[in-house]
């Protein structure tokens, strides 16, 4: 019988992994142009790609049945695939909820490239 924990964490895995590909090439295209809301969602794919591959991992460890399991999970590995997707669910939450506590219009897209030359000192704007 196949493993539905495992199944599942493959599929995750494959399709995060594609997204991060697909939104980190969209970004390179477009010379780093966008908004930060499709920033925190690359990172939250990201974030999801490494917690899954993570997972395998531990999931292959726990079909041992050797006590590797508890090894990995003792480990920094384990604990840590969530920071990457906690960081760009935070990060999702805090601005959202900046922009709805300042009343910043939500139509009006921020551009992070924009943002970034500022903070740099080059005052001339991305086409």
């Amino acid at each position: 019988m196949r493993d539905l924990a495992l199944c599942t964490y493959w599929a995750m895995a494959l399709v995060a992994t594609f997204g991060s590909v697909l939104f980190v090439w969209w970004l390179m295209r477009n010379r780093f142009r966008a908004t930060s809301v499709y920033l925190y969602v690359t990172v939250l794919f990201v974030g999801e790609a490494v917690r899954s591959w993570i997972n395998i991992q531990g999931r292959l460890h726990a079909l041992e049945n050797d006590g590797s399991f508890l090894i990995f999970s003792l480990g920094w590995f384990w604990p840590g695939r969530n920071i990457l997707s906690l960081l760009a669910i935070t990060a999702i939450v805090v601005h959202m909820s900046y922009r709805v506590l300042v009343g910043k219009n939500p139509e009006v897209p921020e551009q992070w490239s924009d943002k970034v030359r500022s903070w740099f000192g080059d005052k001339t704007k991305s086409k």
